[in-house]
């Protein structure tokens, strides 16, 4: 039989804060907000099911939430520096091929369009393959800001569906386009610019 002794040292050790390994905390991501009304992109740059495009939909017109995402490589952009720039968000997950096999396409997407005020941020958006996040960045680096969303809670908020997803920010920071086909991405982008075109800057 236990003393009293030792089941009240038990029940002590039990009931210590900070006894147990605390679990990571779930970034609570922003509520929707009625939306600003904004020109809709042509239905041929989308990729999905009408049920899918029906909720990726419903954030166009949402302001961009915060990055919460963590291990930032090439640096780690913040909401301030995104202002008055047109942002392609790139979810991928280190199991993706065709993640990989397109990332010349979007390096030579951020040179031909950079100077214009069109960044990209990548987000490893898939809970499976967390673990291999810097393997496959020292084997298919990037030239542009990513980090890892292992909660999954960025990814969700944003609706992503399958990888990767292409969403699209315009220089007010208010969501465009979610689920953007691969193919389409340079002509979404030039089809926001059009809109918003690159301030210009003035001759000392």
């Amino acid at each position: 039989m236990m003393s009293r002794v030792t089941i009240l040292i038990f029940l002590v050790l039990f009931l210590m804060p900070g006894c147990e390994e605390p679990s990571p905390q779930t970034p609570t991501m922003p509520a929707l907000v009625t939306p600003i009304a904004v020109e809709s992109m042509p239905q041929a740059f989308f990729f999905g099911t009408e049920k899918q495009r029906a909720l990726q939909d419903e954030l166009v017109g949402q302001p961009m939430p915060p990055l919460w995402v963590e291990d930032w490589r090439n640096g780690e952009p913040t909401l301030e520096d995104l202002q008055g720039k047109i942002v392609l968000v790139d979810f991928w997950a280190t199991w993706c091929v065709p993640c990989f096999e397109s990332l010349p396409k979007r390096h030579a997407l951020l040179a031909k369009y950079g100077d214009q005020g069109v960044m990209i941020v990548g987000v490893c958006g898939s809970k499976r393959g967390q673990d291999k996040y810097d393997q496959v960045l020292n084997q298919h680096p990037m030239d542009y800001p990513t980090a890892r969303d292992p909660s999954g809670a960025f990814g969700e908020w944003w609706r992503v569906m399958w990888m990767p997803t292409y969403a699209l920010v315009d220089r007010k920071g208010v969501i465009r386009a979610v689920g953007l086909h691969p193919e389409k991405l340079e002509e979404a982008v030039l089809w926001l610019l059009e809109e918003q075109p690159a301030p210009e800057t003035s001759l000392p």
